[in-house]
């Protein structure tokens, strides 16, 4: 049985690795919308790494911890998007050669729920387990973010900016 301790400092190596990933494609995008998105995503990856670090903390000097709690974003509703994206004129035209990094970030995300996973199986107190449970929906509203961004690109050759997403009731 894995100790929640070591589980934690394994999760945060892989949102040290997250926050690296997606600031190095910052710099690899010319496109201000794909910069605005890895941003986002290097944010997202330091937010949890700085939770999950206080958890850490709570946890070694013997207090009781409650869930892990992480920013909650509404969850992506088809309908909306299709609805929006008729009226939506902000975007920013590029050329797809971009998509591997979007590739890579998902990748990335996938390969962090694999281990979560493994880690979940390991673990057996239920409040243990409901930690793991809140940071795999997180990689997974992340993934489901960088595929609608990918669709985009694909299809559209367009970055849709933060703001444009979220109205299009993204994450």
């Amino acid at each position: 049985m894995i100790e929640i301790i070591e589980v934690l400092n394994g999760v945060m190596n892989i949102k040290k690795k997250g926050y690296t990933s997606y600031k190095k494609s910052i710099v690899a995008v010319k496109n201000p919308h794909g910069k605005q998105t890895f941003t986002f995503l290097a944010n997202e990856e330091l937010s949890h790494y700085k939770s999950l670090e206080k958890l850490l903390l709570a946890i070694k000097k013997g207090n009781e911890f409650t869930v892990l709690s992480l920013p909650h974003h509404p969850e992506i509703k088809e309908k909306e998007i299709f609805e929006t994206m008729k009226r939506m004129d902000v975007r920013g035209k590029v050329s797809t050669e971009n998509i591997h990094l979007i590739d890579d970030a998902m990748m990335f995300e996938k390969n962090a729920i694999r281990v979560y996973n493994r880690y979940f199986s390991q673990l057996k107190e239920e409040k243990n387990q409901d930690i793991i449970k809140t940071l795999i929906e997180e990689e997974k509203k992340h993934i489901r973010w960088l595929k609608f961004m990918k669709e985009a690109l694909e299809i559209h050759g367009y970055w849709y900016d933060l703001e444009s997403y979220f109205l299009l009731g993204g994450l």
